[in-house]
């Protein structure tokens, strides 16, 4: 397979994908190849892409096509999301109360009281506007309190709105416990990609996809680190 990849600020146009075409056609008539594949950072014109639509050896994929394929994880989810419903706590999970305190002197804020679940539910809604939305919730608890049991349960809800259309963040559990074998925030989080959904992905490409807001973060155990 032939690859090449254009960087250019504007669509990749009608005359380059033909040279294109004309040097794949050459090359699989010479037994060298069996295919082509342009990659553009910023797509193709309508034009480009009808030139090779008519070339089964051809294919044109944008760099947001490329990335979303490799991000495609819902194979892993639907199993995630099986194997989540058959375990005991599925059933017996229970959404603890919440009261509201003052932040200043921690005594209750006299606000009517509410749920974690209804809690995490509007900030999931306050935070899709990735450039003013609050995109960082922290939970704080003694040990055995159910953090890890309610970040388990944000990722099963988070897996399934993903599944349904309803979400387009990939949620990605990550236990800080494993810092201590990486000591490195980017090796830790390519570990928890890679033992969750069986990829690898370029650090470049994860910090990429962060920072554009395509991920849920769910990092447990600050005090495992």
């Amino acid at each position: 397979l032939t690859v090449e990849c254009k960087d250019s600020s504007a669509s990749v146009g009608n005359t380059e994908v033909e040279n294109f075409i004309s040097r794949i056609i050459g090359q699989c008539a010479a037994n060298l190849v069996s295919g082509g594949t342009m990659v553009s950072r910023n797509g193709f014109t309508p034009s480009a892409r009808q030139a090779a639509a008519s070339h089964k050896a051809i294919s044109l994929v944008s760099w947001e096509e490329l990335t979303s394929a490799i991000l495609d994880v819902r194979t892993q989810l639907r199993e995630s999301v099986k194997q989540y419903e058959m375990s005991d706590i599925f059933d017996n999970y229970l959404p603890l109360s919440v009261d509201q305190l003052s932040w200043d002197t921690l005594a209750p804020s006299g606000g009517r009281r509410s749920s974690t679940d209804a809690i995490i539910s509007s900030w999931l809604s306050s935070s899709r506007d990735v450039a003013s939305g609050p995109t960082v919730l922290v939970i704080l608890a003694d040990f055995g309190a159910g953090k890890s049991t309610l970040l388990h349960r944000v990722h099963y809800e988070r897996a399934k709105a993903l599944l349904d259309g309803s979400e387009t963040r990939v949620p990605l559990f990550v236990p800080l416990r494993d810092f201590r074998h990486t000591r490195d925030v980017t090796a830790l989080i390519r570990m928890a990609f890679r033992d969750a959904y069986f990829r690898d992905l370029p650090s470049d490409l994860l910090w990429q996809r962060i920072n554009a807001g395509r991920f849920y973060l769910l990092l447990d155990g600050f005090d495992e680190m």
